[in-house]
């Protein structure tokens, strides 16, 4: 590997370095030696994380180095206190002999921190390739989510696995382990070794050299506490800082319910129960279980009282309309009526959380942990006290407290209903920060963001002029414009214009496309009327579909099956609807043909009516008005909108030989005051079209180019996908796919008309495409046709049984010369044509392009077809799966995902028993859902699951 000398540091590099990233290392290096803070920018695919990790850890390894240098001159001073005579007293034969913590050596630690797992993974994946990986020590810091291996919910004392690990944590599994230790490490050790992950990532992080962790475990002053973070002396690098100041203000706020409080008020009244039936059972008086002595009597009765009057406080907080704004200092009015202040705050606090510790170790249910209310009330003394003042801290101008009525829940009347509808609304208590530097403030306190930053770099891209194209998009190919600005989003032509443009635009660009909307309900929205119009189908026959879910386990599957989409044989790609700051749109890698354009379908403005957006523009134009510095509010509104635009586009042109296309189809990105905002290194590329034809040309001619240039990413190998993270082990473990969202329904076989062939001819002049052509076949008359034939099934065998969930498709070839028939479970329609135009209801001759017709040729004897008893098996798995998947709620379908794969691991058939029976308990179809179960139970287990079966039935006859 080179190595590159950079300010007096040695940094090995995987390749030669880009010049951007010699720039950048220098930057970090740079911030490093002198101790300061710094803000660099690179554009995606210019190397950022591995030159982070490169610069830090060359940095680190020269300052080891040094430090002990230093210890070893100071040693050989000598003296009867010198470190060496004090350790060798000890029993330490030798200086070598002598650990390094002992001999007065703190080395720095670097904390790289990023918004997700999945991004913190990819680092871990660029560390692999550098010569540091076996150097440094280093480990991920984790959720239980995540990293619990305990197939249900466990409590503190009662899981087998912490159990293990408190033997084993001064053992070699956690003194021993070495170089680079993700989730999927830590998870696979704890199964081998039956040690907890979670509780084993905590106890490494104390010793390695670099530490990845999510950025609200520094930020979120509770996250920081629960994980035992210590930020001395250590190197602190926020990857994908953008999201910072969200975080900080998120980490600064709270919601605090009526509900709440009446919750604190029942967990008091049942550890009260618990105490006096204590008591009773052990004598008055007498006090031997250590769970009680931590709290008294008189502690529970002054907490009741408290959590009395502050219920009785909260009541009366007038609310108009559909909310009210008070001052931050509001806040302290209410606790204080309450005798909750920072005086009482020292004997509080610590009561509380041993309430809830109490309450959370002493609770037997599996689904309801006891213990919430309290811990919520413990997560408010916290936000509000801590590095605050009281109500006349300046600081507080900083907040605002808005509160409305809390909704009831709903409940069934009927007219046998005698409970009258006049009852005391509960109250919802917003707490919201509206300045970062709070989140800050642990780090350091100056600026907006809490930081003094004298270093800053926003560095250019790799790439040139001729791999990558950036237009602007302002009409549809009727002429209709692109605007999905409020007034205009839910206009049917606005809608259906949008529709075509991602139609035309699917036929001609190769590999993924990602299309994103700027919320879910108008991506909802668009897929709906979509569907109704026809114009759904017609992007099915260029590419399959896939929706962003906004479920993890579903989201990991739509991943999955869209990689396996792009890679497949007949080479139409895949279609990707996603929303801007949703999962797709960060932290995502779709180089190369996973990812060959994006679509930006508007501006993902914040919902300007939001109270919470409304209040902050309004704080941001005070602080401007009155420090005459600073952002306005409007402009924070309009750099909310180009900030996630900016990680949009970033999931494209990941890399220096890599090509794709920008389409941002909406008429207001073509102001100049918005291109100003998009990322610099795409600004002198940005092209506005006003004619739909020309921006398709345009297209055509880019791809074209492009893929002869850099035939090398056109035909990289396309295996090249994200791994399944530990949080996405479900879908991987038990084979799952999700369905491609082709059609209107969720049934089980769709008809999909097969891929036009490719972009047209080369030949094409730019006088045969006009606006009027792309209207397509979709402005022609529709004749129903009820009774339609169909066409031969022609069905693909999955490779795995789990696979039952993906769609069987129907090849057909579509001709816009004949009758076409497309069935998604809608009425049949036809469309008539001539040879070579369409006539519509005006009477008007429409121009068609000429598609490129399919290849005919067969298929190789490599694909051999399915064979009956295949097919008639994955039907069966796909039927079972969906009764599974209706029968149990989300939460119930996790934990059978959890179940399953736990099983396949360890083959624990009671363990199976023991989860699978309680979660089928009173389903309807229970038998037959028991049964189904049958082709997931592994071959040495069958004759048990048969004998559990029949006194199954037996019971329940």
């Amino acid at each position: 590997m080179p190595e590159i000398e950079i300010n007096g540091v040695v940094v090995d590099f995987p390749f030669d370095p880009y010049d951007v990233q010699k720039v950048y290392m220098e930057k970090v290096i740079e911030c490093l030696h002198k101790g300061v803070n710094g803000v660099l920018e690179s554009p995606t695919g210019t190397g950022k994380t591995l030159s982070l990790l490169c610069a830090s850890l060359g940095w680190l390894k020269v300052k080891k180095s040094q430090m002990q240098a230093q210890a070893a001159q100071r040693s050989a001073a000598g003296g009867p206190n010198s470190v060496t005579n004090v350790m060798q007293s000890l029993g330490f034969s030798s200086k070598s002999a002598v650990p390094q913590e002992l001999m007065g050596i703190n080395y720095p630690k670097i904390i790289y921190a990023s918004r997700t797992h999945t991004q913190l993974s990819q680092a871990l994946n660029e560390l692999r390739r550098t010569k540091y990986a076996k150097g440094f020590k280093s480990t991920i810091i984790g959720s239980r989510d995540q990293l619990c291996i305990h197939s249900e919910f466990v409590t503190a004392h009662s899981c087998v696995f912490h159990n293990r690990f408190e033997e084993m944590k001064n053992g070699p599994l956690i003194t021993e382990t070495s170089g680079i230790v993700d989730i999927e490490d830590l998870v696979r050790k704890g199964t081998t070794h039956k040690c907890c992950p979670y509780y084993m990532a905590r106890e490494l992080k104390d010793n390695a050299d670099v530490v990845f962790m999510p950025y609200n475990y520094l930020l979120d002053p509770l996250a920081k506490k629960a994980q035992n973070i210590q930020l001395d002396n250590s190197v602190i690098i926020l990857d994908e800082a953008h999201n910072v100041e969200k975080i900080c203000e998120e980490a600064g706020s709270l919601q605090f319910r009526s509900t709440d409080v009446a919750l604190c008020i029942s967990e008091i009244t049942k550890v009260m129960k618990d105490l006096v039936n204590h008591m009773e059972s052990n004598g008055f008086g007498v006090e031997t279980s250590a769970s009680v002595r931590d709290f008294n009597q008189d502690d529970l009765v002054l907490l009741k009282t408290m959590f009395l009057r502050l219920e009785d406080e909260i009541d009366e907080i007038e609310v108009s309309g559909d909310g009210t704004t008070y001052p931050g200092q509001k806040i302290f009015d209410i606790l204080g009526k309450a005798d909750i202040s920072s005086n009482s705050l020292e004997h509080l606090h610590p009561v509380v959380d041993k309430l809830v510790q109490y309450l959370s170790t002493s609770s037997i249910s599996p689904v309801q942990r006891m213990g919430a209310g309290l811990q919520k009330f413990s997560e408010l003394l916290t936000v509000v006290f801590t590095n605050r003042g009281d109500r006349d801290d300046p600081n507080q101008s900083y907040y605002k407290l808005y509160v409305t009525f809390e909704e009831a829940k709903s409940t069934k009347k009927t007219w046998l209903d005698t409970k009258s509808d006049k009852f005391k609304k509960g109250r919802v208590l917003n707490y919201w920060c509206f300045s970062p530097s709070f989140g800050m403030k642990m780090l350091w306190q100056q600026g907006e963001l809490g930081i003094n930053i004298p270093v800053t770099l926003e560095n250019g891209h790799v790439v040139t002029g001729d791999q990558v194209f950036v237009g602007v998009v302002s009409t549809g190919p009727d002429g209709t414009s692109l605007n999905s600005s409020y007034n205009t989003r839910n206009d049917p032509k606005y809608i259906s214009a949008l529709g075509r443009t991602i139609v035309n635009f699917s036929r001609v660009i190769p590999g993924g496309l990602l299309v994103f909307f700027p919320s879910y309900p108008l991506m909802k929205k668009c897929q709906d009327e979509w569907q109704g119009l026809g114009i759904w189908s017609k992007i099915v026959e260029n590419k399959s579909i896939f929706v962003e879910s906004q479920i993890r386990d579903a989201f990991a599957s739509n991943m999955a099956e869209y990689y396996e989409k792009i890679h497949g044989p007949d080479g139409k790609g895949a279609c990707f609807l996603a929303v801007c700051r949703g999962k797709v749109s960060e932290g995502l890698d779709f180089s190369d043909n996973n990812g060959r354009a994006v679509i930006i379908t508007g501006l993902p403005y914040p919902p300007f009516k939001d109270p919470r957006v409304v209040l902050k523009q309004q704080y941001l134009d005070t602080v401007r008005n009155r420090d005459k510095t600073g952002i306005s509010g409007q402009m924070w509104y309009q750099l909310e909108a180009s900030r996630a635009v900016n990680q949009a586009i970033g999931r494209v042109i990941r890399h220096k030989s890599d090509f794709g296309a920008i389409l941002l189809c909406d008429t207001r990105f073509g102001n100049a005051g918005f291109k100003q905002q998009l990322s610099t290194w795409l600004q002198p590329h940005i092209q506005t079209y006003t004619q739909f034809g020309s921006s398709y040309k345009a297209v055509i001619d880019f791809f074209k180019k492009a893929r002869t240039m850099f035939p090398a990413s056109d035909t990289r190998n396309l295996s090249r996908q994200p791994a399944n993270r530990a949080g996405d082990i479900e879908s991987k473990d038990l084979d799952l796919t999700s369905r491609t969202a082709v059609g209107f329904s969720q049934a089980t076989s769709r008809k999909v008309a097969k891929n036009l062939g490719g972009p047209p001819p080369p030949s094409l002049s730019t006088s045969q495409i006009n606006n009027d052509i792309f209207n397509s076949s979709l402005d022609s008359p529709v004749a129903i046709s009820p009774l339609a034939p169909k066409k031969e099934r022609k069905a693909t065998v999955s490779k795995g049984l789990f696979n039952a969930m993906q769609d069987t498709k129907v090849d057909s070839v579509i001709n816009f010369h004949e009758n076409v028939e497309v069935d998604f479970y809608m009425p049949k329609f036809t469309r008539n044509s001539s040879s070579s135009s369409l006539s519509s209801s005006s009477g008007l001759k429409r121009k068609l392009i000429d598609p490129i017709q399919p290849s005919t040729s067969k298929k190789t004897s490599s694909q051999p077809e399915p064979t009956s008893s295949a097919m008639v098996k994955r039907e069966a798995s796909k039927d079972y799966l969906m009764k599974i998947k209706y029968a149990l709620s989300a939460d119930e379908y996790r934990s059978y995902i959890r179940m399953v794969k736990n099983y396949n691991i360890d083959s624990n058939f009671k363990a199976l028993i023991e989860s699978l029976e309680p979660m089928l308990k009173d389903k309807n179809l229970r038998i037959e859902l028991y049964e189904g179960f049958t082709r997931f139970v592994k071959e040495e287990h069958r004759t048990q699951y048969k004998a559990f079966l029949a006194t199954l039935n037996g019971i329940c006859k």
